[in-house]
């Protein structure tokens, strides 16, 4: 018996959701994070999921800004980081506010308090618990090796 070929409507669909990611630094070098108003109320870097037929970009620049209140500029990729273990690809991204303007109006039905620190908080999300090591250990190393 021979098989049938797929149909053109059962076309590949992608195994993993696109995310992005912004490390945004003030002058001090504190970062922006944001917690989170439901589920388990973490902190976390600003982002998101990439919707569809939208560039990288253009969603990082959409989830901070719909996040926050605050357009950013001087974006820079910095690292893609494949979470397998939670089916994700993400792209963290640099980026700098837009402007002289770093108060954050965070978008309340999703994110109740936005705020510049130098310290990890108490209850991270698992992903800026990662970033937050990823970045403080690449710091630290250039500051001790640079």
């Amino acid at each position: 018996m021979e098989k049938a070929k797929p149909s053109a409507s059962s076309k590949f669909k992608a195994a993993k959701e696109v995310s992005v990611m912004a490390w945004i630094e003030n002058q001090f070098g504190d970062v922006l994070l944001l917690k989170q108003s439901q589920g388990n109320k973490l902190w976390t870097l600003p982002g998101g999921k990439v919707r569809m037929r939208e560039s990288l970009l253009g969603a990082l620049k959409r989830e901070v800004q719909e996040e926050t209140g605050l357009k950013i500029q001087s974006i820079v990729l910095v690292r893609v980081f494949d979470r397998a273990q939670k089916g994700v690809i993400t792209f963290l991204y640099r980026a700098q506010i837009k402007g002289r303007k770093d108060t954050v109006l965070p978008k309340r039905n999703e994110i109740s308090v936005g705020q510049f620190t130098s310290v990890l908080p108490k209850t991270p999300s698992p992903s800026l618990r990662f970033f937050w090591n990823h970045f403080r250990a690449e710091s630290d190393a250039s500051r001790f090796h640079g």
